[in-house]
């Protein structure tokens, strides 16, 4: 079983968007939206505070479990990406540390 954890940084919809165009792929067994433990501060103080882009959606994180094959692993970043696209979203791939 491969994994790949994805981080989604948009519309709060764009992460549920993201979660079910992977889960619509034959071989993906599992989607699930884990915690971000990262603390995301808007210090009041700071000359960013209250500025549009920080308040735009939300970031979220995707674990996807899928079946161990690069054709599919290539399926399930590509499908990914064009729906966070779509979604108006942006995604990113994290590494396993």
């Amino acid at each position: 079983m491969a994994q790949l954890r994805l981080r989604v940084t948009g519309p709060e919809e764009a992460l549920e968007s993201v979660s079910e165009s992977l889960m619509d792929i034959e071989g993906v067994q599992r989607v699930d939206e884990v915690a971000d433990l990262m603390p995301r501060m808007d210090d009041a103080d700071s000359s960013s505070a209250g500025l549009a882009e920080n308040d735009y959606g939300g970031v979220g994180e995707l674990l996807v479990e899928f079946d161990d094959n690069d054709e599919l692993a290539s399926l399930v970043r590509r499908q990914a990406d064009a729906s966070a696209r779509s979604a108006g979203a942006a995604l990113e791939f994290i590494d396993p540390e």
